[in-house]
């Protein structure tokens, strides 16, 4: 899928968004820098990246602030969001023993708010490089 036509879609949904949601309360910031022209990605590999913000990051006490960002250039693509989430989440059963238990304790009580940033960074093949085959 052309990246210009995934932006497009990250793009609506994030009008959407800003239509459903208070902008004082959660302000949405979108950014994209450099030219995503020509480029192909993996169709709808960007929006779940930007549906979790939104899922996890709206409805938490005081400002909820939203990033997402953008950096396309000729080596590849950065893609970086950034929310708010109320506190650290339990730990899923069975993953690991008390001693991280207590650090997301701690955290909680310590940090009642943090900001969780997935990015995800792409290089994009050159005409040298073979493609690899799909099948």
């Amino acid at each position: 899928m052309p990246l210009a036509r995934e932006l497009a879609h990250l793009r609506t949904y994030v009008d959407l968004e800003r239509l459903r949601l208070d902008s004082d309360q959660v302000p949405i910031d979108l950014v994209v820098e450099g030219d995503p022209q020509g480029l192909l990605i993996e169709p709808m590999l960007l929006i779940p990246f930007v549906e979790n913000a939104f899922k996890h990051g709206v409805g938490a006490p005081g400002r909820t602030p939203i990033s997402v960002r953008m950096r396309v250039d000729e080596q590849g693509l950065t893609f970086t969001v950034r929310n708010r989430v109320a506190t650290p989440g339990p730990a899923p059963a069975g993953a690991g023993g008390v001693g991280l238990a207590n650090v997301r304790q701690r955290l909680a009580l310590d940090q009642p708010g943090a900001d969780f940033l997935a990015t995800l960074t792409l290089t994009f093949a050159h005409e040298s490089a073979p493609v690899p085959a799909r099948g």
